[in-house]
């Protein structure tokens, strides 16, 4: 029964992870890019955050995508804090000039 229970706390960890993306641009060639993680307390209810893409590409012009998902690095860690903490990774893809 132990393991029952292990093996499906293991599933639904693994399988909880998410990605949005926001395309811009149709081409991931010659992107720049900047990793970040966005940080949530209490399981994330009525919680925001805000990913200034413009100032971090040094302009809106040079916006290529956003993709915000949370991993299963950031799904364990929410599961062991039991929904203390939940981070949130993001990346923004920037097109050089």
């Amino acid at each position: 029964m132990r393991k029952l229970f292990i093996s499906c706390l293991v599933v639904v960890a693994l399988s909880g992870c998410a990605t949005q993306r926001g395309y811009l641009v149709n081409t991931n060639s010659g992107l720049a890019e900047r990793k970040g993680t966005s940080h949530f307390f209490l399981g994330g209810v009525f919680q925001t955050d805000e990913i200034n893409a413009a100032r971090i590409c040094r302009g809106a012009s040079r916006v290529a995508q956003v993709r915000a998902e949370w991993t299963t690095r950031d799904a364990i860690i929410g599961l062991l804090t039991a929904g203390l903490y939940y981070p949130r990774s993001y990346t923004v893809y920037c097109r050089r000039r």
